[in-house]
């Protein structure tokens, strides 16, 4: 996803970053909310992003990590067999009202018959602090994974309490996001749980792009081969 170019002609410049952002959300294979009669066989992930994109839209750029690249990492999850459910969301999105909203989704899925297995939470970033909030909420025990989500600040923030089996991914060179090692330790209910340390050297950028790195790892953590 390229950002706008800037034009001579401001009504040019407008329409031009219409069309791009609609060509991208036409693109995205994923769907905004879980469905209300869903299929039982399908296999639900829940992708929440980084808050730049609460920012900045789907044309999100870091100047130093790059583009946020949302509709490649979503499409990746899609073509890995996952029926995906994810938004760009709203500007100064709060945490706790949002983790309600995922959560009662999670619960109406599996309320509906769909497996716990074939029900997973991935975040990053922002994403990461409103996964833990829906662990906390949902005592079912399905699968997460939280990407450069945990440091002091998020577990006196949040004081999560996570259960079902949690994956944490972090970046060893990201100075936000480090490892969940102490809020796994405040989680008695806590399933299965692992911790991954990446050596990419991108810091927080990492979660910017499908790397191999942590796409793979996800993957299978959600598919229950971690």
């Amino acid at each position: 996803m390229k950002k706008c170019v800037t034009m001579i002609a401001g009504a040019v410049m407008v329409s031009a970053c219409v069309a791009s952002a609609a060509t991208a959300q036409a693109d995205i294979r994923a769907m905004t909310h879980a469905p209300l009669t869903p299929e039982k066989a399908a296999h639900y992930l829940f992708y929440l992003h980084g808050q730049i994109l609460e920012d900045q839209g789907l044309a999100a750029v870091n100047p130093e990590y790059g583009p946020y690249e949302y509709v490649a990492i979503v499409n990746q999850f899609a073509d890995s067999g996952f029926t995906v459910v994810s938004e760009v969301r709203a500007a100064r999105t709060d945490v706790a009202q949002y983790a309600d909203s995922v959560a009662a989704q999670v619960n109406r899925l599996l309320k509906a018959g769909v497996t716990r297995d074939h029900v997973a939470v991935l975040g990053a970033s922002k994403g990461a602090m409103i996964t833990m909030l829906i662990s906390t909420r949902v005592k079912a025990p399905i699968r997460y994974v939280i990407m450069a989500g945990c440091n002091d600040g998020s577990r006196k923030r949040l004081a999560p309490r996570l259960h079902g089996d949690v994956l944490s991914i972090f970046e060893n060179s990201d100075t936000i996001g480090r490892s969940c090692g102490p809020i796994f330790g405040d989680s008695p209910a806590l399933g299965k749980h692992k911790e991954i340390e990446l050596h990419t050297g991108r810091k927080h950028g990492f979660l910017f792009h499908p790397l191999p790195e942590w796409i793979g790892p996800a993957v299978s953590w959600v598919r229950g081969r971690g």
